[in-house]
């Protein structure tokens, strides 16, 4: 599993974050099955904004949640998995705290 974690300006319908999941898409095979996640950041991006809480780019609060929602999936699943993240400007700083 791919878990990409975009900058604080992108989200799950930029190019540069459909390039990166068609790309790791494209390199599965029956062997290695990628799959891709992208943990876009609360504010960020297109998605209207509805929380309660604020918006705070440097929090990994959001990041921690995502990533334990992906666990329990991949856990559920009951199959051997690896994930690798990859983060972009903000996101790899992000990933890197996390």
């Amino acid at each position: 599993m791919i878990v990409i974690f975009p900058g604080i300006g992108g989200a799950s319908d930029w190019g540069y974050i459909k390039y990166l999941a068609k790309f790791f898409n494209e390199q599965s095979s029956e062997d290695n099955l990628y799959v891709t996640a992208i943990v876009v950041p609360r504010g960020a991006g297109t998605n209207n904004y509805s929380s309660t809480q604020f918006a705070d780019p440097s929090a990994t609060e959001d990041w921690r949640e995502a990533m334990n929602f992906i666990f329990n999936k991949l856990q559920k699943l009951d199959c051997d998995y690896k994930i690798f993240g990859l983060g972009i400007s903000m996101g790899a700083n992000l990933l890197l705290r996390y």
